[in-house]
């Protein structure tokens, strides 16, 4: 949930357009989420205490044609497995997923107090099919082009302008003690329109 965009940030970013531009707009790392798979492929998030995101608790995306050389930045054979999300409600996330649809062969089974960022146009079942997922069409496209709601949605909240303004579609809330651990947010917030 660190906003490192805000101009009061102790932190700095990899700066604006960290991922390169589309549009010439540059497109910001997101904010607000726990685990992001970025054009990641056979990699296992399993066994996670995933809790107090904003936004997303966990992110799987492709690149999308953007600055994707080849198409070789494909969200892939990606699993979700057994990860206890939310800390049983007491620390929700945003929502515990999102998959832009992109990619294939990405599942999610086992893991606790599941939410789903629905899409409206695609089925939870083929964004988030559980494990083994079975091949597209069933369950992503197979190419770097998602969901068009999905990456709508992607889009929007990368291409914030100005960035620290992803903010501004958080779902926040105050967290429980945890370990002795305290939030460290920077204030003040980004100025969301109204």
């Amino acid at each position: 949930n660190f906003n490192y965009y805000l101009p009061n940030s102790p932190v700095g970013s990899v700066g604006t357009g960290g991922l390169g531009k589309l549009g010439g707009i540059p497109i910001n790392y997101p904010t607000g989420v726990g685990v992001v798979l970025y054009g990641t492929d056979n990699v296992v998030v399993k066994d996670n205490e995933i809790f107090g995101n904003f936004k997303w608790g966990t992110g799987a995306f492709s690149d999308g044609g953007i600055v994707n050389d080849g198409d070789d930045a494909l969200s892939k054979d990606n699993m979700f497995v057994n990860n206890k999300m939310g800390r049983g409600g007491s620390d929700s996330n945003g929502f515990d997923f999102f998959s832009d649809g992109s990619g294939s062969g990405n599942c999610y089974s086992g893991n606790s107090t599941s939410t789903f960022d629905p899409s409206g146009t695609a089925t939870d079942a083929f964004l988030y099919p559980p494990c083994p997922a079975p091949p597209p069409p069933a369950s992503g496209t197979g190419t770097s082009t998602g969901d068009g709601t999905q990456f709508g949605e992607l889009v929007g909240y990368v291409l914030s302008d100005p960035p620290e303004t992803q903010q501004c579609s958080w779902a926040e809330h105050g967290h429980p003690p945890y370990k002795g651990y305290e939030p460290f947010e920077v204030s003040p917030g980004p100025s969301c329109p109204g």
